[in-house]
């Protein structure tokens, strides 16, 4: 059977991957989306050179670095990770409404989507399991 220790570290890096592929699949799968959505995604992304789309940006920034050192501290079994893990996610959360609309083909949608399960699991693993309990060492 699968430790919590085991399943944390698993969540974790998979999420990870997940994240880098929606990206990655966002942009190899932009080309597919029908002409009306790109003529949107060209006006879109001049508008985000505007102040507005850098403040929102900037913004979104503490939470993705804050982000990756609670990962890193979940992935090393640290207790303070699973409040940062939190705490950032809630932040991203939040910062997504000033984002505002996105187009994404389905499929990297998709794997967002299944991206945003796993940080379910990680926060569910992280505070209601014995898998930052103990020795780090130990991942019996």
């Amino acid at each position: 059977m699968l430790s919590p220790k085991h399943a944390l570290r698993i969540a974790v890096v998979v999420e990870w991957v997940l994240i880098i592929l929606a990206v990655v699949l966002s942009e190899f799968f932009r080309d597919a989306l029908p002409e009306p959505l790109l003529l949107w995604l060209q006006q879109h992304a001049e508008e985000n050179r505007s102040l507005a789309g850098f403040v929102a940006i900037f913004a979104m920034l503490p939470a993705f670095v804050l982000s990756i050192v609670a990962s890193v501290g979940l992935f090393m079994f640290k207790t303070w990770a699973r409040w940062l893990y939190l705490f950032s996610y809630v932040i991203g959360f939040i910062g997504m409404v000033f984002l505002g609309p996105t187009v994404e083909h389905a499929f990297a949608n998709m794997i967002a989507d299944v991206s945003a399960v796993l940080s379910g699991i990680v926060i569910g693993i992280a505070f209601f399991s014995t898998a930052l309990e103990g020795d780090a060492s130990q991942i019996s």
